[in-house]
Parts: structure tokens; C-alpha cells; sequence
């Protein structure tokens, strides 16, 4: 009983946040551009917050997946979706090779750390079941090409290469307002960059941090990954980017600046 009221009240409080998010829009946004949601690593396709506001036309949405069966899966699934079929990183042109996991959830251009993963029960996820070839693509790029436009939220899960395709997007990444990515403590991947390097990356590029989400602990002892939530300044921001960010927040439930002035003042 007490596993059944704890999802139901989960449930509730993601509505909330949805409701509160599409009661912001439709106070502060209406009438605005309609900003872009990028989700790089979308293999399962965007979350149903995301995807809804897509459909009630507050945003429009581009989804990244390298794998090209998924890809395809994904523009069937969602049509009128931009999808990009590529491996997204910071050197275009170069040969990869996506990896793709027996827990196709765990895939990546990177090779697992066996002396990492074997360590913990689920080691047998990153057990290697087919090899892609693949090529990078540099995100600064694809907009130069007009393969897609500047995004103003973006989300990233692509397994250990998340500050890799950061430094892909070059002068882009100036125009993003606000990221949720995944990140790890450790190596489950080799030579991969942890959350240190990301955050300093992404602090240098003038983010903040505002939220940390762990995953589930590894075998119920350690926090090896979390999803990491970064925003802009909002008194660097003009009004329709401040109003941008403020939805984003809502959407996921992060206290807003107004909340946080009520709460502390």
C-alpha cells in the first residue's frame, strides 16, 4: 500500500509541476518565439513533460540519436520531430564506434571500464552485444549548416561523452539558457570526463549549478551518477529569457527566484 501511495504522489507532483509550467507560459510567454528543446540521447524519446508541452505547441523539440534504428523508431513515433541520427562530439568527422550494451540503456561511443562496472551487480549491463561505426558530428556545425537551429533547453544522457559534446557546440552554447545532463563520479567508461570537468566547463561558460538528482545507488551503497540541472543568471537575462528560464524551472521542479524570495525574504 505504501509503495502504491508513493507512486500515485509522484504522479500528482509531476502534473503540478506540468500545470504550473503551462500556467507560466500562458501568463508570461504567450505570444513569444517558441523556444527549442533539445534532447541529445533521446533513444526512449522525451520525457512526457517535454513531449506534451510539444503538443500543446509551448515548444517545439529536436531529438539526438546516434543509433540508427532508434532514430528511426523515434521519427515514426513522433512525427514532425526533427531527428538527428548522429554521434554528437567535439572533433567532426572522426570515426567512432557506438557500443551498444546489453542494457541498451548503457551504450556508448566510449568502451566500458570493466575495472569499474564489474565491481558493482549490474556490471553485466555493459556487456557488448553489437558494434556501430559511426561518424562525429559537431553541434556548432549542424546549426551553421541549417540542419537545426540555436536550442534554448537542452538534455543530455550520452554515457560518459557529455563534455565532449558540450565543447562541440562552440559559440552555441552561449544561447542556451538552461541544461539537464547526467554525469558520473566515477569511470564507467574509459577516458571518460567526470561531473568536476563538466561543471567547470559549464561555470566557465557562465551557468550555475541549481540542482543535483541522484540515480539510484549502485548496489544501495554509492551515488555513482546524478542528473545535474544548470541555468543562466536570470539578472543576465532579458525579460522573454528570464520568462524562459522560469518555466524551465517550474518544469522541473526547481524553486524559481520568486519562490525562493517568498521562502527567504
Amino acid at each position: 500500500m505504501g509503495k502504491i501511495f508513493k507512486r500515485w504522489y509522484w504522479q500528482a507532483v509531476k502534473a503540478c509541476d506540468l500545470l504550473r509550467a503551462i500556467f507560466w507560459h500562458v501568463g508570461h510567454r504567450r505570444g513569444h518565439r517558441k523556444p527549442l528543446f533539445l534532447d541529445i540521447g533521446a533513444r526512449g524519446g522525451p520525457s512526457r513533460k517535454w513531449d506534451l508541452l510539444r503538443r500543446l505547441g509551448i515548444v517545439e523539440a529536436c531529438l539526438v540519436e546516434p543509433d540508427a534504428k532508434a532514430a528511426q523508431a523515434l521519427a515514426q513515433r513522433y512525427p514532425g520531430v526533427s531527428v538527428l541520427p548522429y554521434p554528437l562530439g567535439d572533433v567532426d568527422g572522426q570515426p567512432v564506434t557506438l557500443h551498444i550494451g546489453a542494457e541498451p540503456g548503457v551504450s556508448s561511443i566510449l568502451e566500458p571500464n570493466r575495472a569499474v562496472v564489474d565491481r558493482y551487480s549490474f556490471g553485466s549491463a555493459f556487456n557488448i552485444v553489437d558494434r556501430i561505426a559511426l561518424v562525429l558530428r559537431r553541434f556548432d556545425l549542424l546549426v551553421a549548416a541549417g540542419t537545426t537551429r540555436r536550442p534554448d533547453f537542452v538534455k543530455i544522457d550520452v554515457q560518459g561523452v557529455e563534455f565532449q559534446v558540450l565543447e562541440g557546440f562552440g559559440t552555441v552554447l552561449d544561447h542556451v539558457l538552461a541544461i539537464e545532463l547526467e554525469a558520473q563520479f566515477e569511470q564507467l567508461y574509459r577516458d571518460q570526463k567526470l561531473f568536476g570537468d563538466v561543471y567547470s566547463l559549464l561555470l566557465a561558460k557562465g551557468f550555475g549549478l541549481l540542482a543535483i538528482r541522484p540515480q539510484s545507488n549502485f548496489d544501495e551503497f554509492n551515488i555513482v551518477e546524478a542528473n545535474f540541472f544548470f541555468a543562466r543568471d536570470l539578472r543576465k537575462l532579458d525579460p522573454e529569457q528570464r520568462a524562459m528560464v522560469e518555466m524551465w524551472r517550474r518544469l522541473m521542479r526547481i524553486p524559481s527566484s520568486n519562490d525562493m524570495t517568498v521562502a527567504t525574504g
